[in-house]
């Protein structure tokens, strides 16, 4: 059985994840601004942005995460049956770009310094330069959270 210390839930960052600021409120405060910045560039679609945060989730087995669904994404159409083809993205019927930010979601997470350049040509292709940055920031907005998870304390119930 992990161990969990009460983080208080109600601290999310831009992105709905468990803010890191009862471990440190500068870096979390920081983080969040320029996400929340980001993202209020808006040029990021609502459902794109969903999709590579449930990704994100799936992955690192976030239970929060997994709870937490973007409502401007929900009213864009993500149903959890869209949620649910994130899991078998390539052989669903996602549209392309789609399925190429969560290629980059996956290569991210494993090695972010060796993204293939294919990969990279067809994020060019569908997504904007200022879209691959706002990506990239969501991605680390939520993968902040993995210090979190790893340590058990990513407040999802204990197993």
């Amino acid at each position: 059985m992990k161990v969990r210390l009460p983080l208080d839930p109600d601290r999310r960052n831009a992105v709905g994840a468990v803010s890191t600021g009862a471990l440190s409120p500068g870096l979390d405060r920081a983080a969040s601004r320029v996400l929340t910045e980001a993202i209020a560039i808006g040029s990021l679609d609502p459902v794109t942005g969903e999709l590579i945060r449930w990704r994100n989730a799936r992955r690192q087995d976030c239970q929060l995460c997994q709870s937490h669904r973007d409502e401007a994404a929900h009213s864009a159409g993500v149903t959890d049956a869209t949620l649910d083809a994130v899991d078998h993205y390539e052989s669903s019927d996602l549209p392309e770009a789609h399925k190429t930010a969560l290629r980059f979601v996956d290569a991210y997470l494993g090695t972010p310094d060796d993204v293939p350049d294919d990969l990279v040509r067809q994020l060019q292709l569908h997504f904007t330069p200022t879209q691959r940055a706002e990506i990239i920031l969501r991605l680390h907005g939520t993968t902040q959270n993995r210090v979190l998870r790893t340590l058990g304390l990513d407040q999802g119930p204990a197993r």
